[in-house]
């Protein structure tokens, strides 16, 4: 059945003393969607992927979450993809009486969520992107899980995925909180622009905002960043030597997009915030200065 309300239940209801009847309609301009920076993919060999899961010539056994679910794997494979959960199996094995008799490494995880590790896990060995855009919970406790274990390729995608998927005004002082607890530069700066765009309905998410008050130093940056600071997007060019001073100066013009795309070109570290991204393109271009 059609919404259609009954002419005397309009003239009872919505209009004034005097029989006018008000109509509120809020118009949004359509614009074209900026593209959301995604990391390029990684490569991960065939027999690299085989190995997911397998017992075969595993070494460690991570035991996960509040029912200790069970996950094999290979140091070797850890220690290129994801280090920071390997230096905690050499950390365990240092300390441990029985490492040496024992053919597995025995790791509890239990304040880590099975899922967000399956993903993680499966991630390392087969490079596999993961579908999060159905859930933003699961897309931060996969962020938050990739940060802590050294698997940045991860993180990154993750990263885009909130942006791309589920940043919108009523969440967007919740997520700049986030974003700036974990380095997202890429996040934090779409917050910002959010908050730019739509301040009002980022004031109105009003717990959320409320926090954020509570950060005299993010306020005081998002507030600099509204009247003074918003970065553009530049398109990557072969700039020559004379150009180098010249571009070490504009880097901090460059909104994270364009870093990180300057970054990924010349093998860089893509990850830590903006300011971190910016002093290592410069670093970057003063040494290529000096060669």
């Amino acid at each position: 059945m059609p919404n259609i309300s009954k002419r005397e239940d309009v003239i009872k209801n919505d209009c004034n003393d005097a029989g006018t009847l008000t109509i509120t309609i809020e118009l949004q301009v359509a614009t074209e969607k900026k593209p959301i920076w995604y990391p390029q993919p990684t490569y991960y060999d065939r027999t690299v992927s085989q190995l997911f899961g397998s017992i075969e010539n595993s070494d460690v056994l991570f035991t996960v979450g509040n029912t200790s679910k069970e996950f094999v794997a290979h140091k070797c494979i850890l220690a290129l993809r994801a280090r920071s959960l390997y230096e905690l199996v050499l950390v365990e094995e240092s300390s441990s009486k029985d490492s040496a008799e024992n053919d597995l490494t025995n790791i509890e995880l239990r304040d880590v969520d099975k899922k967000v590790f399956e993903i993680l896990l499966e991630f390392v060995y087969t490079g596999k992107e993961p579908k999060l855009d159905d859930d933003e919970g699961t897309a931060r406790s996969v962020l938050v899980a990739a940060n802590r274990f050294g698997c940045t390729d991860l993180k990154l995608y993750a990263e885009s995925v909130l942006v791309d998927k589920f940043l919108v005004p009523s969440n967007a002082a919740a997520l700049l909180l986030f974003a700036d607890s974990y380095s997202c530069a890429l996040l934090k700066e779409a917050t910002m622009n959010t908050y730019i765009n739509d301040t009002k309905a980022v004031i109105e998410s009003k717990a959320d905002w409320t926090k954020l008050k509570e950060s005299n130093d993010l306020l005081v940056e998002l507030l600099l960043y509204s009247t003074s600071g918003r970065k553009k997007y530049s398109s990557i060019v072969d700039d020559g030597n004379a150009l180098i001073d010249r571009a070490i100066v504009d880097a901090d013009d460059l909104d994270v997009t364009s870093l990180r795309q300057r970054l990924q070109k010349v093998d860089l570290d893509l990850d830590g915030s903006r300011e971190i991204l910016v002093e290592r393109w410069r670093e970057y271009l003063r040494t290529k200065n000096n060669e």
